[in-house]
């Protein structure tokens, strides 16, 4: 029996092929319209516990991207680049924040703002987010043999949109992890008073 008002546990894209795909270039057009139902579907999930999400970009690659991505929601804005005073600020003001291996997020981690940052190439072992709403989300080891390779390109899917490490990231993990920071840093600011430092899951802190 399958019951339609049942609490959603997961967040997919799927779809059926007459014929099966071989060629490499069909298979990653396919996944990256997946990839792009998903984005929108964690969109809507986020702007759904009333969220507004801010987009920032730096260079005009990167603000054209931005701007497909805030034209998916409804109240979505994008965030052209700030001095690094004034960025702190917005970030300062932010219910949470997630990002790449990047200064923003570093940056939001020092101002205790809760970040969710994400790591593919690189990893939290050397470069973790800090601060007390932090926490690093880390591709398995099975997404890629090379990581953390380090690298800017992927030195196994160069041509790839999204390298395979950052595509095991995926978009109910990223909002799990997004939603985690929030509830983890409203404990610990709590029981900062009497010294208790508390870390990990919702499931931890209620276990």
């Amino acid at each position: 029996h399958v019951d339609p008002d049942r609490e959603t546990k997961s967040v997919s894209a799927e779809t059926t092929f007459e014929t099966d795909i071989a060629a490499q270039a069909d298979l990653e057009a396919v996944l990256w319209r997946l990839c792009e139902k998903l984005s929108a579907r964690l969109r809507e999930k986020v702007a759904a516990r009333g969220f507004v999400p801010v987009v920032p970009f730096v260079g005009a690659a990167e603000e054209a991207r931005a701007r497909e991505i805030a034209e998916g929601i409804d109240g979505a804005v994008t965030l052209a680049p700030l001095p690094l005073d004034a960025l702190a600020a917005r970030l300062a003001r932010a219910t949470a924040v997630v990002g790449g291996d990047t200064g923003v997020s570093h940056l939001a981690g020092a101002l205790d703002v809760p970040v969710a940052t994400l790591f593919g190439p690189t990893t939290p072992r050397w470069s973790g987010t800090l601060g007390i709403g932090s926490i690093n989300l880390e591709a398995p080891p099975e997404s890629c043999r090379l990581r953390p390779c380090m690298k800017r390109v992927c030195q196994v899917a160069p041509e790839a949109d999204i390298a395979p490490c950052m595509s095991a990231l995926t978009p109910d993990r990223v909002a799990a992890a997004l939603f985690d920071t929030v509830y983890v840093s409203l404990w610990k600011h709590f029981n900062a008073a009497t010294g208790a430092i508390l870390a990990g899951s919702r499931e931890h802190l209620e276990g």
